[in-house]
């Protein structure tokens, strides 16, 4: 056990950066470790190893819209054997073949996801025996001049909370290219 202190000069910006990462569950080789007798809380949620990907796989970049996504993890479960349901939630502005193709496409793929918050702080929903999925999905063309005209979806991981893919200061590397 120990203390849990606010840390002086944190930061409390809402919100989700512009760019999501994806992957099929599938085409990760190696998934990310935990510290195995963690030490520090901290060490509870922080992933110590990158990504290795399947040979000429990689993961993906999806462009959300700014101050529209967000990522919450709930409680789920009775008490005294609590588990969490994380939601991604992602908004693209407008509507597109190319989002509307991702989403039927991947709409019930085992996947991967990594979200930035705005503090910079990489989380990562969906593990080798939990992947994530996309459980539900929106596009709407507004009714007025004056609605909004967009897709969106929502991706869901259960099991723990979203684990941190290394930390702020040393964020893990995603593998953005394809492995060799």
């Amino acid at each position: 056990m120990e203390n849990v202190l606010k840390e002086s000069g944190q930061t409390e910006g809402a919100g989700l950066k512009r760019t999501v990462y994806f992957a099929l569950a599938e085409d990760v080789l190696t998934w990310p470790t935990l510290e195995a007798t963690p030490a520090t809380y901290e060490e509870v949620m922080t992933h110590l190893a990158a990504f290795a990907m399947k040979t000429g796989k990689q993961f993906f970049s999806f462009e959300a819209t700014v101050r529209k996504s967000s990522l919450e993890s709930l409680s789920a479960g009775e008490r005294g054997s609590l588990s969490a349901i994380n939601r991604l939630m992602v908004m693209r502005s407008g509507v597109s073949a190319t989002v509307a193709g991702f989403i039927q496409f991947h709409k019930n793929d085992e996947m991967v996801f990594i979200c930035n918050d705005l503090d910079g702080v990489p989380r990562v929903l969906g593990t080798k025996d939990l992947p994530a999925q996309i459980t539900e999905f929106k596009e709407g063309s507004g009714a007025d001049v004056s609605d909004e005209k967009s897709i969106s979806f929502t991706v869901e991981s259960v099991g723990p909370l979203a684990k941190w893919y290394g930390t702020k200061a040393s964020p893990l590397s995603v593998p953005l290219t394809p492995a060799s």
